[in-house]
C-alpha cells in the first residue's frame, strides 16, 4: 500500500556492528543523545546529522519478517499502539487549555487501563505493544506502560525519526521513509488508539488501517483534558495553510458512521431497518445543513 518508497535518508552497519543512520535537514534532532552534524559549515539545508548505535537490535528495512518471528511468535498475539503527538509545547498546552505533562499521563492512563482490562478479561492471549519509538510524548508513555506490565515492546521508525531514539534494549525495525514506516507500523498491529495527532493520522494511517483491515479508534484526549473544551480540529499556519492539528477532533466532527447493528437497535416499532436508515442519515442531513443556515432560517420549522 506504500504510497512513496524512496528512501528518506540512509541507514548502514559499520564495520564494528554499529548501526548508523543519517538525514539531511533535520535540526530538530542536534540536541538529542548521540546526535551530531556532520558538516556543521554547511548551509542548514544541506547539513547532514547522524546517530550511531551500539546496543539497540535494528532491523533493516529488508528486515521485516525477521523481526515479527524474533518478536511475535507464539500463539494468541494482541499488538496493541497507541499513537498522537511527540511533543506539546508549553505554548500549545497554553493555547490548548491543558497543563503541561497532562497529555502524557492520560495516555499512560489509557494503556494501563487497556492492559489491565484484557489481561483479566483474555486470560491466553499474549500482549505486546508497538511504538513510534522516540523518546517522548506519546511514545515515552506507551514505553512506561509495557515496562510496568512487563510486557514485549518493539519500535518502528525510518531514518529521520531514528535520531530521536534512544540507544537502548527495545528492538526497532527502521523502514526506508516515513510512509513505509507507518505502513509496516500499521499491518503489525490489531488495535490503535489514536489520542491526538496531526496530518499523519489522517492520511496515511487512516487509510492503512482500512487497507489491512485494523482496527483504528480515536480518543479526542486533548478536548477531554482543556479547561475551555476548544481544541480546535486545524489551525491556519503562518503560511496561511488551514492543516490539522488534532486528528481526533477531526475524525470526531466530520465523519459518522451507521451500520447494521446500530440499525436494529433503533429501528421503529413498526417499521425496517432501512427506515433506522432513513431516519439517521435524515438526521445527520438536518444537524449538518442547519449548521450553514443563517439565524432566520435556523429554526424555521418551529
Amino acid at each position: 500500500m506504500l504510497t512513496d518508497t524512496r528512501p528518506d535518508g540512509k541507514i548502514k552497519k559499520l564495520r564494528d556492528g554499529s548501526i548508523e543512520v543519517s538525514i539531511v535537514g533535520e535540526s530538530g534532532a542536534s540536541n538529542f543523545d548521540g546526535v551530531v552534524c556532520k558538516n556543521p559549515n554547511a548551509p542548514e539545508e544541506k547539513r547532514i546529522y547522524s546517530k550511531q548505535f551500539f546496543n539497540k537490535k535494528i532491523y533493516l528495512p529488508d528486515e521485516y519478517n525477521n523481526m515479527i518471528s524474533e518478536n511475535f511468535h507464539g500463539n494468541n498475539n494482541f499488538i496493541i499502539s497507541l499513537n498522537g503527538y511527540s511533543k506539546i509545547t508549553a505554548e500549545q498546552s497554553l493555547r490548548y487549555g491543558i497543563r503541561e505533562g497532562d497529555y502524557e499521563e492520560a495516555c499512560r492512563a489509557l494503556g494501563r487501563s487497556m492492559t489491565a482490562h484484557l489481561k483479566s478479561k483474555f486470560k491466553g492471549a499474549n500482549l505486546s505493544f508497538i511504538y513510534g519509538a522516540s523518546d517522548m510524548g506519546v511514545d515515552r508513555a506507551i514505553e512506561d506502560v509495557a515496562k510496568e506490565f512487563g510486557l514485549p515492546l518493539v519500535g518502528f521508525s525510518c531514518p529521520r525519526y531514528m535520531l530521536y531514539t534512544k540507544d537502548d534494549n527495545v528492538p526497532v525495525y527502521v523502514a526506508p521513509n516515513g510512509d513505509a514506516y507507518s505502513d509496516s507500523y500499521i499491518k503489525t498491529l490489531d488495535l490503535l488508539v489514536a489520542t491526538g495527532g496531526r496530518a499523519q493520522a489522517l492520511t496515511h494511517d487512516v487509510l492503512a488501517a482500512c487497507v489491512y483491515n485494523k482496527r483504528i479508534h480515536f480518543i479526542d484526549v486533548l478536548n477531554s483534558l482543556s479547561s475551555t473544551g476548544g481544541v480546535p480540529a486545524t489551525i491556519i499556519d503562518k503560511d496561511g495553510k488551514r492543516k490539522i492539528d488534532n486528528a481526533a477532533a477531526a475524525m470526531g466532527r466530520n465523519i459518522s458512521f451507521f451500520n447494521r447493528f446500530d440499525a436494529v437497535a433503533s429501528s421503529p416499532v413498526n417499521g425496517d431497518l432501512w427506515d433506522a436508515i432513513f431516519y439517521n442519515v435524515n438526521s445527520i442531513a438536518t444537524e449538518t445543513c442547519r449548521q450553514k443556515m443563517p439565524p432566520e432560517y435556523k429554526f424555521t420549522n418551529v
